[in-house]
């Protein structure tokens, strides 16, 4: 209608978003059960503690979020992607996983100077062959993905990071939804999404990125 103007979710709006999605998560972790806050002077005047639990139990959906806003923007930034999928992918990994691999560096060092955490977290077993490859996949943030020791349990999201690349690389079909709807039925018949919440997770993945094929092409 004339004076009216088409709002588009754009890189704007989808950081808004992940903003939200970070301040829920932070609530969701501090708040969830009684255990997280025992012991501290926390006041939720006017409401109750039980009423903000309640409230945070729900602020899970943070993850859903992430992965419908990733697997949207993803699917817009492969479609202007001039390069074959396998370069995509590998560069938006070495981007992603650059930072981590310091964080993993510091953390196997630190940790086993301090109490030889790394070594019994991954070699525990006696296994050598098994504790390389368990140390391998950590460090490329698969450890979840392949049921393997990892250094640390929150680096499940790591394993969804990878997802998300290749996951966008593979539904891109030139453009042609048909693409991303089988892809998408076929990757939601599994149970092993990152984060707790089986093919769900999926699910706001493929929706997001089948919402970035229809804004493109309005």
């Amino acid at each position: 209608m004339e004076g009216k103007q088409a709002i588009k979710f754009d890189k704007y709006n989808s950081q808004a978003m992940k903003g939200i999605a970070i301040v829920i998560m932070l609530f969701h972790h501090m708040y969830l059960s009684q255990d997280r806050f025992e012991g501290l002077n926390v006041v939720f005047t006017p409401f109750s503690a039980d009423r903000i639990m309640y409230l945070c139990r729900t602020f899970k959906i943070c993850v859903p979020i992430y992965a419908f806003i990733s697997g949207y923007g993803l699917y817009l930034s492969y479609r202007k992607n001039n390069s074959t999928p396998g370069k995509w992918t590998a560069k938006r990994l070495i981007k992603t996983m650059g930072g981590f691999w310091i964080i993993w560096g510091l953390s196997v060092v630190s940790s086993q100077l301090y109490n030889g955490y790394a070594v019994a977290r991954y070699f525990g077993n006696g296994n050598i062959a098994k504790g390389v490859s368990a140390m391998v996949l950590d460090f490329f943030g698969l450890a979840k993905l392949f049921g393997t020791s990892t250094l640390n349990g929150t680096w499940w999201y790591m394993s969804v990071g990878d997802h998300f690349y290749h996951l966008c690389a593979t539904v891109y079909d030139k453009g042609r939804i048909s693409g991303i709807y089988s892809c998408g039925c076929c990757g939601i018949s599994t149970d092993n999404f990152p984060g707790g919440y089986g093919n769900y997770g999926y699910l706001c993945i493929f929706t997001g990125i089948s919402h970035g094929n229809v804004c493109s092409q309005v």
